[in-house]
C-alpha cells in the first residue's frame, strides 16, 4: 500500500485544549507484512494555528508525518512547517514513535518561522526529525535526508533541533544533512535529554552520522507561501550533490525523475545535476590492473589504477609490503585522465602485497 503524491496543506486548529496533535500524515500499519507500506512523494506544508491567542495555554504538536506503528518506508517527501506561526509550540517534520523498524530515505524537511515570547503558550522545542521509540529488534535506517531547522526562538529552555533520538542503539543514521542555526537557538541534535550543539558533539554522543554534513542545504524557497524545497541550481552550490549513498530501492525522486539520469546519490528528495559546495564525495579507486601477472622470477610489475574524485588528489600512493613488512610507499604518476601508474620489482620466493591510497585534494 502506498501513500503517494499527496499535497497536505492548510490544516488549522481552533481549540484551547491542553493537548492538541495535528498530523499531516498519520500512519499506523501492519507489523507482520514486511515493508509493504510506502509513504512517498508527498508535499506537506502550511500546518498551524487558526485562532489561538496570546492567552491560550494549549501545547500543540504539529507533525508533518507521524509514524505510530507498522513497518514503513518514508522516502522522497518534502515537508515545510512553522513559518507564519509565532506561537512556541512543537513542530516535528518526521516523528517516529513506534517499536517497529522504519526506513527514512531521501526526505527534505524544513522547520522555519520565529517563536515569540509574547505568545503566552507553553514553550516547545522543534525537530526536523525525531525518534522517540526504537525497534525491539533490528535497526531503523535514517539515510540521505535533509533535516534543516531554521526556526528562531527566544523562549527559555526551548531549542530547535535538526534531529533527535531516544537512544543511539537500533539505528543506522548516515549521509544526512543536519543543519540548525546555533545563534537562533538551533542545535544539531538531542539524544534523550542530552543536547549535542554541533555535528562533532552529535557524532561523539551517538556514534551516528559519521558521514553526514552540517551545512545549509540551499533550498530554493523554503519560507514562501507555497514552499519550494527543491535545491538551487548552478551557479549556486549545494552540499547534497553526490554526497549520499546508493539505495537501490529508491529509483525516482520527489518529481518522479529517475535518479540515475543525474549525478548519482544526491541527498534529499530532489535529484539533479547540481554544483557541490564542498568535497563530500568519497574518492573512488577502481580497475586496478597488474601486468604482467606474477611469474616466479624477478620482473618489474606495472600497476595501473583509475582514481577519481571531484576535487582531485594531492597524492596517489602505491603501498607495498615484502613478506608482511611494510616498505616505503611509491608515489604514482598521473598518466592520462583518471589513470595513475607505477611499478615495483617482484623478487623470487618472496610474498609481496600492495594497496593504493589517494589523498583528497582541496575544493
Amino acid at each position: 500500500m502506498n501513500i503517494d503524491q499527496n499535497t497536505v496543506r492548510n490544516l488549522k486548529i481552533n481549540s484551547d485544549s491542553s493537548l492538541v496533535i495535528v498530523n499531516g500524515i498519520s500512519f499506523t500499519g501492519s507489523t507482520t507484512t514486511g515493508f509493504n507500506y510506502l509513504i512517498q512523494r508527498n508535499n506537506i506544508y502550511d500546518i498551524g494555528d487558526l485562532t489561538l491567542t496570546a492567552t491560550d495555554t494549549a501545547k500543540v504538536t504539529y507533525n508533518g508525518i507521524g509514524l505510530f506503528g507498522g513497518l514503513a518506508t518514508v522516502q522522497n517527501n518534502m515537508i515545510s512547517l512553522g513559518d507564519g506561526n509565532t506561537k512556541s509550540q512543537i513542530y516535528q517534520g518526521i516523528l517516529k514513535a513506534n517499536a517497529n523498524i522504519n526506513r527514512v530515505y531521501h526526505n527534505s524537511v524544513y522547520i522555519g518561522g520565529t517563536a515569540s515570547t509574547a505568545s503566552g503558550v507553553v514553550s516547545g522545542s522543534t525537530w526536523a526529525f525525531r525518534r522517540t521509540s526504537r525497534p525491539t529488534s533490528g535497526n531503523d535506517e535514517i539515510i540521505n535526508n535533509i533535516f534543516y531547522n531554521a526556526r528562531t526562538t527566544a523562549i527559555g529552555g526551548a531549542f530547535e533541533y535538526a534531529t533527535g533520538l531516544d537512544t543511539n542503539i537500533n539505528v543506522t543514521a548516515s549521509k544526512n544533512i543536519l543543519f540548525a542555526d546555533f545563534a537562533n537557538g538551533g542545535r544539531t541534535g538531542i539524544r534523550n535529554t542530552t543536547i549535542a550543539t554541533s555535528m562533532t558533539d552529535w557524532r561523539t554522543l551517538t556514534g551516528q552520522d559519521l558521514n553526514s554534513i552540517s551545512e545549509n542545504p540551499n533550498y530554493i524557497a523554503p519560507a514562501a507561501g507555497t514552499p519550494d524545497l527543491h535545491l538551487q541550481v548552478p551557479p549556486a552550490t549545494v552540499p547534497a550533490e553526490q554526497a549520499g549513498q546508493l539505495i537501490a530501492s529508491v529509483v525516482n525522486d520527489f518529481d518522479g525523475d529517475v535518479r540515475a539520469a543525474f549525478t548519482p546519490n544526491d541527498i534529499g528528495a530532489d535529484a539533479g545535476n547540481f554544483l557541490p559546495s564542498g568535497d563530500y564525495i568519497d574518492p573512488v579507486i577502481s580497475n586496478i590492473i597488474l601486468t604482467p601477472a606474477p611469474v616466479g622470477v624477478p620482473v618489474a610489475h606495472d600497476v595501473l589504477a583509475d582514481a577519481s574524485d571531484c576535487s582531485g588528489f594531492t597524492t596517489v600512493t602505491l603501498n607495498w609490503s615484502l613478506n608482511g613488512v611494510a616498505q616505503i610507499g611509491i608515489p604514482m604518476t598521473l598518466v592520462s585522465g583518471n589513470n595513475w601508474e607505477d611499478n615495483y620489482l617482484q623478487v623470487v620466493v618472496h610474498s609481496i602485497a600492495f594497496t593504493i591510497t589517494a589523498i583528497d585534494g582541496p575544493v
